[in-house]
């Protein structure tokens, strides 16, 4: 049955979530989700902040189980009451760890995602060591997505001389960028880049990148 047909960006705007106005990843994503939105999958979502778009996910696969992980460094799992679903399952941990792919099977065993959105740490080398570690629990046909990747490679000179890019300088490395790049590229047709710099926010980082299994 047919639960709520409310658009994805309506979701994202109603709870206050950055993946509608400010990076306009709404129309990413309902191209991959809108014909599944009723079957009963599993989606994996690393970074979780204050829970906004969980509350999106939540609503938007009304049979869907939504499981997150994130440090909780920011704002605590008590202060985040869509932890309290049903629908919902958590743990805390470090999505960049090696160790975590571990701890996600101790926690929710051998598990399979059909989506799997890596909204944590957004420089190269945490966004490549994530894709390590939770791609293997995507499943066959699944798809696995990087937000807010700032694109390097296809970055223009003045570009390049962004602030923040100068103030982390130990992250924001063209070579560990394009480590980062060559690891998730499959060079097979199922790796895809998403630009919305020009239509969003956030000209930098409005950038999604993903990879079809």
């Amino acid at each position: 049955m047919k639960i709520n047909r409310k658009p994805l960006k309506e979701l994202f705007d109603w709870h206050d979530c950055d993946k509608s106005q400010a990076h306009k990843y709404y129309k990413i994503y309902e191209k991959y989700f809108e014909e599944v939105r009723d079957e009963p999958i599993n989606l994996l979502e690393t970074g979780i902040f204050r829970g906004a778009s969980t509350k999106a996910w939540l609503d938007y696969f009304p049979n869907a189980k939504i499981y997150t992980i994130d440090t909780f460094e920011r704002v605590p799992p008590r202060k985040i009451g869509v932890l309290k679903s049903s629908r919902v399952r958590w743990f805390k941990g470090d999505s960049t760890h090696a160790g975590v792919g571990k701890r996600l099977i101790d926690n929710w065993g051998m598990i399979k995602f059909d989506f799997i959105i890596d909204d944590g740490a957004h420089w190269p080398e945490a966004q490549k060591n994530t894709f390590k570690n939770f791609f293997p629990f995507l499943k066959e046909g699944g798809t696995y997505f990087i937000e807010d990747v700032f694109p390097m490679h296809i970055m223009n000179k003045d570009e390049l001389n962004y602030y923040w890019f100068k103030k982390h300088p130990e992250r924001y490395d063209m070579l560990k960028h394009m480590d980062f790049i060559n690891t998730v590229d499959m060079r097979d047709g199922k790796t895809s880049y998403h630009d919305q710099r020009n239509e969003s926010k956030y000209k930098h980082d409005s950038f999604i990148i993903t990879v079809q299994k």
